[in-house]
């Protein structure tokens, strides 16, 4: 497995949601010849107020040279791998936040660990 971090990214910890989401992305980013994935954020960063990024439970990936098409390929088959996992999984792209990345959380109120 080989995922590349932007300079300046952390995680809070290896959980097992992070875990599974690196691979997934491991077995996925290949088919889309695009070479080793990126990610640009973890738990570092700016992040909106209900964000699970600070909480070490969001990830976002670099999308550089792929299409529009190419990206939403990508995340819709990185949200289909990750839901037959745990479908507290989200992942997101396309939107006005989130048209340079693709963003893949685990929802903790979903699954359940995270009142509120």
């Amino acid at each position: 497995m080989r995922i590349l971090c932007k300079e300046g990214v952390w995680f809070k910890e290896l959980n097992k949601s992070l875990m599974d989401f690196s691979g997934v992305l491991d077995r996925l980013w290949s088919d889309f010849g695009h070479g080793d994935p990126t990610i640009t954020s973890a738990a570092d960063g700016k992040h909106g107020v209900n964000s699970y990024h600070p909480l070490g439970y969001a990830w976002d990936i670099r999308i550089w040279g792929m299409s529009a098409t190419e990206a939403e390929t990508a995340a819709s088959a990185l949200r289909n791998q990750l839901r037959g996992i745990n479908p507290a999984y989200d992942v997101v792209y396309g939107d006005e936040k989130h048209k340079d990345h693709i963003h893949v959380e685990f929802d903790l109120k979903r699954a359940g660990t995270l009142e509120g």
